[in-house]
């Protein structure tokens, strides 16, 4: 089976400009590739930077992507559609700039569909910067299937998307039910949120959760602690994330400043535009809280090595990695019920849940956590059930059950909101 990837970006240092890209989609979407051609012929195509010529990464292929070629291919289709969205969108300058950049290399993603021949493309995201992937899709007659890392459309207060962005994924949604195309989730709370605003069970839908990747797991496997974590001592609580809003870092503050009967330090490890504010809120709650900084990986490491609890208060996540990272070396969680994969991750024996999304609340889960005796081998058990094997084996079973082809329709309306069709006619 011949599958091409098709992505915004992901992290691949081994390509000039490819480490640039460090967002948890980045590696994920690296890993996904990684998994897949471990049991098909994957080649990649991204969106981020150029490949010079086709270069073998890993278990995939980089597919050559040149200025050049870019320039010789740009296609009117497809800046026609790229002005249309655009114009839809509503963004500055700098955004349409990069709309219609990532539109011009339609064309061009033709050209490599063309020369690879797949039996199915696996497009990750629903954005504008997806949109020419589809359309390259439709117009090769390559059936495609579309992987969710996350629910823009529902979490606007946190993604703050424009209407444009936000109504594609009920468009995709639509596409799904009415022509079959396939669309998979990373949490089983993000299909049941998506389903009950859109009215259906989402039959063409499938949960495929994230994961890890092979390195980290082995890593763990080599580095995380023994022996159970008890009550009692200076306990180290762990958050991880960027310091924004969504990932509401001030509420774990607040409540690490009012836990009683434990000594915690709460380490945060992430930067970002809260920081600042972050600081000046510890200092005023006394909490004992300690700032790391955007550290790299081998340091991430020696903290949940060395932590005795994961603390997850984001807002929304469409699936929560560092809980899951946490699990790889024994480390136990804290977080809210309500986060889309929760259920997926929810073990009594690994996390305490909180129900109720209130500064109280988190308190009494992190004293229920903190005097509480760990078993780190189940949770590292859990872990397991999120194996990039199993991950890997997931979606290499969905890809190979086949795609479908993008309608027209589905397309036009995503273009523009009179519906027009990619061809101009109605």
């Amino acid at each position: 089976m011949k599958v091409l990837e098709l992505a915004p970006y992901l992290w691949c240092p081994e390509v000039p400009g490819g480490s640039r890209n460090v967002s948890g989609l980045a590696y994920m979407v690296r890993d996904i590739a990684d998994g897949i051609g471990e049991r098909a012929d994957v080649a990649v195509l991204t969106q981020s930077y150029f490949v010079n010529a086709e270069k073998r990464v890993g278990s995939f292929k980089m597919a050559k992507r040149t200025r050049q070629g870019l320039v010789r291919r740009m296609s009117p289709t497809y800046l026609k559609a790229g002005l249309d969205y655009a114009k839809f969108d509503g963004g500055d300058a700098n955004r349409r700039l990069r709309l219609l950049a990532y539109f011009s290399g339609g064309s061009y993603a033709e050209r490599v569909i063309r020369d690879i021949l797949p039996d199915v493309a696996h497009v990750h995201t629903m954005s504008g910067y997806t949109l020419p992937f589809l359309m390259a899709c439709r117009r090769m007659n390559v059936p495609c299937v579309v992987t969710l890392h996350g629910l823009v459309s529902l979490d606007r207060e946190a993604t703050q998307v424009s209407d444009a962005e936000a109504r594609l994924e009920r468009l995709l949604m639509e596409e799904s039910d009415k022509n079959g195309l396939p669309v998979t989730m990373i949490a089983s709370g993000m299909k049941e949120r998506m389903g009950a605003v859109c009215g259906s069970d989402l039959p063409n839908v499938c949960v495929v959760g994230n994961f890890c990747g092979r390195a980290f797991e082995e890593e763990s496997r080599r580095r995380r602690s023994e022996g159970n974590i008890t009550p009692g001592g200076r306990r180290r609580v762990l958050c991880v994330g960027s310091l924004g809003k969504r990932k509401n870092q001030r509420m774990a503050i607040e409540a690490i400043g009012l836990v009683k009967g434990h000594d915690v330090e709460l380490r945060i490890a992430g930067d970002g535009p809260e920081r600042g504010f972050l600081e000046k809120l510890a200092l005023f709650r006394g909490a004992d809280v300690r700032f790391l900084g955007q550290i790299d990986h081998g340091r991430l490491v020696e903290e949940y090595v060395r932590a005795d609890l994961l603390v997850m208060p984001s807002l929304s996540e469409g699936f929560g990695l560092p809980v899951l990272e946490a699990y790889w070396y024994g480390v136990p969680a804290v977080a809210f019920s309500d986060q889309d994969a929760f259920a997926d991750l929810y073990d009594r024996d690994c996390m305490v849940g909180v129900g109720e999304r209130s500064v109280e609340a988190l308190v009494a889960g992190l004293e229920e956590a903190l005097g509480r005796t760990w078993v780190r081998e189940a949770i590292f058990k859990k872990a397991q059930e999120f194996s990039s094997r199993c991950a890997s084996a997931s979606y290499a079973e969905v890809l190979a059950a086949g795609g479908a082809v993008p309608s027209e329709e589905f397309l036009g309306a995503c273009v523009s909101p009179d519906g027009r069709m990619l061809d101009g006619r109605r």
